[in-house]
């Protein structure tokens, strides 16, 4: 006798799926299992695991159920990422939109650096635009009927309102601005009409504020193409614009930001409350919003470029041998101590960068070193006064008795243990080196 047919009997979030057999009793075991299933699970195929003759009887007949489809809404969402970066967040926001029935589009361009974004050119710049525009045109040809909206971030929004200006009969439905770089007095009046009604009619662009982003403030400092609204927000009534405590330049791009504050937005216009104001913006960004950057970045690299061109190079000191092998050190330990005594005197911090140390020479025996002589040669090419006198010192570590090289301040005499006295051909007592190191 056939068994009868199977019932499935399936509820909100749990599916019970029975086998009742009516068969012959030498059917030995049917073996069945529920399957608990939630929102975000898939339904998938249920296999029933079938023993005996029932396995044979049933085979190539398995229950399934098809996965609850989101319905479709008809409504593309073009992402444009920023600068230096590989735009790795277009892919998780990229699955927030998709499963709430959205078509994504991640829109992008070749990596665009720190110096392209700056400097005053615009071939860089108008090579963004024009590849950015190239995809949103052939998304709206994809898709002719449905809506548009647009999710910028960074110097991403500035590339989608350039395309927007030079289309402008584009029709977008939401635009969402993150970390902008565009200037606070930006105008959106020929863009808002192009934008389809909200739950807030005089709000149809949101504007993403972060009180921890510097760098739409620091685009604005050194340049005069951007400004800080992604900061301190647009001054555009058209514009909504919404702040974040703690929030960083890329903090807005992830899964729970997307669900809690776009999904909405994109779907309905609704718009989720943030911080309306900018009071918790840190204290040091609002400082550095206010310092003359542009003035100083021009103004340090003139003063850089005259310190160095009037400080004095760096000197050589050489000490040739004579016909008995012995070299007079006195002019050499001279100059060098007259530029030590300088070098107390110099402030330019080119100085430094070409590697001279600033010293003070508290004490001299000049006498004694307008006596010394060594054995040998002594050469020290493209040297500053402390360099040479550590390169001699190395050369006759016991000649001369040098105090505070750790802290600057000099004291340099000659070392009696370390010389010997010589005379020569006229009769000139000498104070000579005894130990050279080679």
């Amino acid at each position: 006798m056939l068994p009868s047919p199977h019932e499935a009997t399936i509820s909100n979030d749990r599916l019970v799926v029975r086998w009742l057999f009516e068969g012959p009793q030498n059917v030995s075991s049917v073996s069945w299992r529920q399957q608990q299933l939630t929102q975000d699970d898939d339904l998938g195929q249920i296999e029933e695991g079938i023993t005996g003759e029932g396995q044979a009887r049933y085979a190539g007949k398995p229950i399934t159920q098809s996965a609850p489809q989101v319905p479709k809404l008809n409504h593309v969402v073009i992402l444009v990422h920023g600068i230096n970066t590989m735009a790795l967040w277009q892919n998780e926001i990229s699955n927030v939109l998709k499963g709430e029935g959205f078509e994504p589009r991640p829109v992008g361009y070749d990596k665009f650096g720190v110096w392209s974004f700056l400097r005053p050119s615009d071939k860089k710049r108008r090579e963004a635009i024009a590849f950015v525009t190239t995809n949103i045109l052939d998304a709206r040809t994809e898709f002719p009927d449905a809506k548009i909206s647009i999710i910028a971030h960074s110097f991403g929004t500035y590339v989608v309102t350039q395309f927007l200006e030079q289309n402008k009969s584009f029709q977008v439905s939401r635009l969402i601005l993150c970390g902008s770089v565009l200037p606070r007095l930006y105008s959106f009046v020929s863009l808002a009409t192009r934008l389809l009604p909200t739950a807030q009619p005089d709000k149809k662009i949101i504007n993403e504020c972060g009180t921890h982003d510097v760098w739409p403030v620091l685009a604005e400092r050194v340049t005069k193409r951007y400004g800080p609204s992604g900061t301190f927000g647009s001054n555009d009534g058209r514009v909504l614009s919404r702040w974040h405590k703690y929030m960083w330049h890329s903090g807005f791009l992830n899964a729970p930001f997307c669900r809690k504050f776009w999904i909405p937005f994109l779907k309905n216009g609704t718009v989720i409350g943030g911080e309306q104001n900018e009071a918790q913006i840190t204290w040091w960004i609002r400082l550095l919003a206010r310092l003359p950057l542009k003035s100083m970045l021009v103004a340090i690299p003139i003063l850089v470029g005259l310190c160095w061109l009037t400080s004095d190079p760096p000197a050589s000191y050489r000490i040739g041998a004579g016909t008995r092998g012995i070299g007079y050190a006195n002019s050499v330990l001279t100059d060098i101590k007259t530029a030590l005594i300088g070098s107390s005197r110099y402030s330019c911090p080119t100085d430094c960068l070409r590697g001279r140390e600033r010293v003070t020479v508290e004490s001299v025996d000049s006498a004694k070193l307008a006596r010394v002589v060594i054995p040998g040669e002594f050469a020290c090419k493209r040297c500053y006064p402390m360099e040479a006198l550590r390169k001699f010192m190395a050369t006759f570590p016991a000649c001369l008795r040098v105090e505070g090289m750790d802290t600057g301040r000099l004291s340099i005499d000659v070392n009696p243990s370390g010389t010997e006295d010589w005379t020569d051909s006229d009769g000139q007592q000498w104070k000579r080196c005894k130990v050279r190191v080679h």
